[in-house]
């Protein structure tokens, strides 16, 4: 066999296991990799308070037809008002929450995994804070429970997979190019074409229409909703939570080292509650 014969048979043999990992792993999270790093300078001050964005009533078509089966069929779901967060949650503010909730250290190990070696955040002299240059990344390596335990001592609650989808796709009416257009997606979202596969600070893309920061890439973002492959064939129409119970809880908004297909804004993903890492964080909803 000549030289280019194999050197075409390894271009098919990429290629074809690159398109079965995209095919039959759509929606799982990336395993820990790399070093993180602030790559942007920092452009805009943010306070340690949690900044809110209002949601009036809402009506949208949820889902899409040409996506993966669990975000199938599009319906129709009609949302109540409720403010979410402008930005992802940062260490400094996850810190903040640690420092005042008088946690057991044991409790605190089921919110965070502090001895991942990429966490963000430390503890020393009695206190948490973020590592250097880091305060203004989001928080990372949070657990489901973690988070929801955040959201509930902010006055808030994680978002429904309904209300994160309503507020990442500006609130068209069917998740059209406003803001599902990938063309778009470089200027929103920091993902693998831009990233450098590492998360930037929060607030550094450009926001979506109704004002909200990294909805998608940058890192995964909890939300409240037991996922259910099927929940869509019978979601009812006025505000939808998901299924009662379940094994995974559901992420929404991909990440940082991952492609725009999985950053489309109707594309859902799972992980236990229990999962922490490198790549899922999330923001919360009142």
């Amino acid at each position: 066999m000549k030289p280019y014969h194999f050197l075409l048979t390894g271009v098919l043999y990429a290629f074809l296991c690159n398109f079965y990992y995209i095919d039959k792993y759509p929606n799982t999270p990336s395993p820990h990799v790399g070093e993180f790093t602030v790559i942007s300078p920092s452009i805009r001050n943010l306070t340690k308070q949690v900044e809110f964005v209002s949601m009036g009533l809402g009506e949208f078509e949820m889902g899409s037809n040409n996506g993966a089966m669990d975000e199938q069929p599009i319906h129709v779901v009609k949302l109540n008002p409720f403010e979410i967060s402008k930005y992802e949650i940062t260490n400094e503010q996850y810190c903040d929450f640690l420092n005042d909730g008088g946690f057991t250290f044991e409790e605190v190990q089921t919110f965070i995994n502090l001895e991942s070696d990429f966490c963000l955040l430390r503890f020393e002299a009695s206190s948490f804070s973020p590592l250097q240059d880091k305060e203004l990344l989001p928080v990372v390596e949070v657990s489901w429970f973690g988070a929801n335990a955040y959201a509930r001592w902010n006055g808030g609650r994680l978002p429904t997979e309904a209300e994160w989808e309503f507020a990442a796709c500006g609130a068209s009416k069917a998740n059209g190019p406003q803001e599902g257009d990938s063309c778009l997606l470089e200027d929103l979202a920091w993902f693998d074409v831009n990233s450098n596969r590492q998360l930037h600070q929060v607030g550094t893309r450009n926001p979506n229409k109704l004002g909200l920061y990294d909805m998608r890439g940058n890192a995964w973002e909890w939300c409240n909703d037991w996922y259910n492959e099927t929940y869509y064939q019978n979601s009812p129409i006025n505000n939808p939570t998901g299924a009662e119970n379940g094994v995974y809880r559901s992420l929404r908004g991909g990440s940082s080292d991952l492609n725009k297909y999985i950053s489309r804004v109707t594309n859902r993903s799972k992980c236990k509650p229990s999962t922490t890492n490198n790549t899922i964080g999330f923001r919360i909803v009142r």
